[in-house]
């Protein structure tokens, strides 16, 4: 929509990124959200995708960005967002964290969501969140499973309640 929500368009996703041709949700990329840039999973290789003007800033295989332990895939994780130095990667029913090594990113840890979160939402079960937005300016993360979101405030580590997604629809904003 536009910033008004006035209008609309749909467009397929290949158009804005050339690179997700194939991706289905048999074959899903993976987002990673930064202040200012996307990092997208996909096909093997991790891009750092610019916001404003949706270009790719870098692009490298996915190994060497981040080499997870031989236990672990990437078809396990979901999404994730960048925290200063620190990367959190959520999965199915884990979540990862690794920290910035120059370009790259070490591995450290694996917990799970229950453990990581003060409050993890118990209607959530094991996790399964299927996006994360960064919210910098506010120190927190709005994560998105099913048809809900919560918001996560990051130095506390904790979780509001949980609420229903609701969609303004064009012609709905009075």
């Amino acid at each position: 929509t536009d910033v008004a929500n006035t209008s609309y368009s749909v467009s397929p996703v290949e158009k804005l990124f050339p690179f997700l041709k194939g991706s289905s949700e048999f074959n899903p990329p993976i987002y990673i959200d930064d202040v200012v840039v996307w990092y997208i999973l996909f096909d093997g290789y991790c891009r750092k995708v610019s916001k404003k003007d949706f270009k790719v800033l870098d692009e490298q295989p996915i190994q060497k960005w981040l080499t997870l332990p031989d236990t672990l895939n990437w078809s396990q994780i979901n999404t994730g967002y960048i925290q200063g130095k620190s990367l959190v990667l959520i999965g199915k029913d884990k979540v990862l964290l690794a920290e910035r090594k120059g370009k790259a990113f070490q591995y450290e840890r694996e917990t799970v969501p229950q453990h990581y979160f003060a409050n993890w939402p118990y209607s959530w079960g094991t996790g399964n969140v299927s996006a994360a937005r960064l919210l910098p300016s506010e120190n927190k993360v709005v994560f998105y499973r099913n048809m809900e979101s919560a918001v996560y405030t990051i130095n506390q580590k904790t979780i509001e309640k949980v609420v229903p997604l609701k969609l303004k629809w064009i012609g709905e904003i009075k």
